[in-house]
């Protein structure tokens, strides 16, 4: 079985540094703004969907059922998970297939279709991520005392979970309010160092140190909002790099991070390592280290 381990890391954008006394825990010193919610106030979970089905259910669901919805409800009970779909307008694909997977861990499951921004962001892309956010926040108004969700969850309909996963209430990010607030999965970069630019056809290797854009799970942290909905708002607008390794990261993954980034807010990058451990001595340039994701999804 591959190891899965984890790095908890903290990154500054590449024109600045760390503050004299950097700490990986300032972050926690941080003093909430007016009336946020205390951390104590925030419970359940929210799962929040955007993107494309037009690859269909057929395999994604199934992986994603069996090794992230269902180990994810034996964590929280089905009136605690929460489950929002970020619809793209004309996409029929959420079919009942989707609908009774869904129904299995969730009592509440909030579908709508999402609406052009007022100005174009970087990417279409992140529409739905700005959806996601706005309906975990409307649905947060509505709870009794309005109590935010502990945690909150991206998904895509096209992501492709392994056995990683049957490990996931060991995952740090769990109900333990003094470390990193978010926690993430390494990346795959073609070796080409500007895959988006061009077709070549070229392997792909993994990177131990630059996170994804498919899949997050953020912790609720009044010293950074009074939503757990942080990590889907932001500026996505602005091209960005991601900082670390030997090539800037792709603007993707580095406007996605980039709340945590631009703060030095620490997160924590899980991979797997089934090849070569000692490979890792390399940080965070390219490592023969697996992503949980599967390449390809």
């Amino acid at each position: 079985r591959p190891l899965v381990t984890l790095d908890l890391v903290s990154f500054f954008p590449l024109e600045s540094s760390p503050p004299p006394g950097y700490s990986i825990t300032d972050w926690i010193k941080k003093t909430p703004s007016p009336g946020t919610p205390p951390y104590e106030d925030s419970h359940g979970i929210a799962v929040c969907y955007s993107g494309v089905t037009n690859q269909g259910a057929f395999p994604f669901l199934e992986t994603q059922k069996k090794h992230f919805l269902l180990p994810l409800s034996k964590l929280f009970s089905k009136n605690e998970l929460t489950i929002f779909v970020s619809q793209v307008p004309g996409d029929n694909g959420w079919d009942a297939s989707w609908d009774a997977a869904f129904a299995q861990v969730s009592d509440l499951i909030i579908k709508e279709v999402r609406k052009e921004p007022p100005s174009p962001f970087f990417h279409p892309f992140f529409i739905g991520m700005a959806h996601c956010g706005a309906m975990i926040r409307a649905q947060e108004a509505k709870r009794p005392g309005q109590k935010p969700y502990r945690y909150a969850v991206r998904m895509r309909p096209d992501i492709v979970f392994d056995t990683s996963f049957e490990n996931l209430e060991l995952w740090p990010i769990w109900n333990n309010p003094k470390h990193a607030p978010a926690l993430g999965f390494t990346e795959y970069r073609h070796s080409n160092p500007h895959p988006h630019m061009d077709d070549v056809r070229e392997p792909w290797f993994p990177v131990r140190c630059q996170g994804q854009d498919l899949f997050f799970v953020t912790r609720y942290a009044p010293q950074l909002s009074n939503t757990s909905a942080y990590m889907f708002e932001g500026d996505f607008v602005t091209r960005r790099n991601y900082p670390g390794g030997k090539v800037p990261g792709d603007w993707w993954v580095a406007i996605f991070w980039w709340n945590l980034i631009s703060t030095g807010v620490p997160f924590y990058l899980l991979y797997q390592d089934d090849i070569c451990l000692w490979n890792l001595k390399h940080g965070c340039g390219v490592s023969v280290a697996n992503s949980p994701i599967r390449h390809g999804a």
